[in-house]
């Protein structure tokens, strides 16, 4: 969507993908093939750009940080970047800033899940911290029986992953009459569907 409105502004892009036949690579000036996390890939990329951007944060951060210490332009920033690849230190930040956040904890063994689930209350959510991405990486605990299956499904292959428990929030407009009605099918915490429904009276 980027591309298709700069390009109305007379604007070129590089974009950076490991799929030849990625959407953005038709549309693209020049298409750099790598992974996200290839430092030599980054670099060349930043050096054919006036302004460096991405599109979801799972990418090098730290090497982006380098490249900015370096003057080249990154937006968002580096710092921004950092802080939303780790869920629990983005929660901590909002929290800091006084903004609204679920009440959430750090989770390092079962017996920190047992504890959050004391303090939080059901239904809860565990997540890994880093790389997971539309749902994934997440579990929902309805209960305390449900806590093992999901502790250790999350850690499976990953022991060193990193956990938090995050109370759950069920959101309500305050003005149902000025919004459709939406339903989300969301199994296993992933987003499958979206119904609106809007009203015509």
């Amino acid at each position: 969507m980027m591309i298709l409105e700069g390009k109305k502004m007379g604007m070129q892009f590089t974009v950076l993908d490991p799929d030849k036949n990625a959407p953005a690579v038709s549309l693209a000036d020049q298409h750099i093939q790598g992974n996200y996390h290839d430092r030599e890939k980054l670099r060349q990329i930043a050096k054919t750009c006036d302004v460096l951007t991405y599109e979801f944060e799972h990418i090098d951060g730290p090497y982006l940080q380098t490249l900015e210490e370096e003057g080249y332009f990154v937006t968002p920033s580096s710092y921004s970047l950092q802080i939303i690849q780790d869920k629990f230190r983005q929660n901590t930040f909002l929290k800091e800033q006084g903004l609204p956040t679920p009440d959430f904890r750090r989770v390092e063994s079962l017996e920190d899940l047992r504890k959050a689930g004391e303090d939080l209350g059901y239904p809860m959510v565990l997540k890994a911290t880093t790389g997971g991405y539309d749902g994934k990486g997440n579990a929902l605990i309805q209960s305390r029986e449900g806590m093992e299956g999901a502790f250790f499904d999350l850690k499976k292959g990953k022991e060193d992953r990193d956990l938090m428990a995050e109370a759950l929030w069920i959101l309500k407009r305050k003005s149902p009459s000025l919004q459709p009605e939406e339903k989300m099918v969301k199994p296993q915490s992933i987003l499958h569907q979206k119904i609106t429904m809007k009203k015509t009276s």
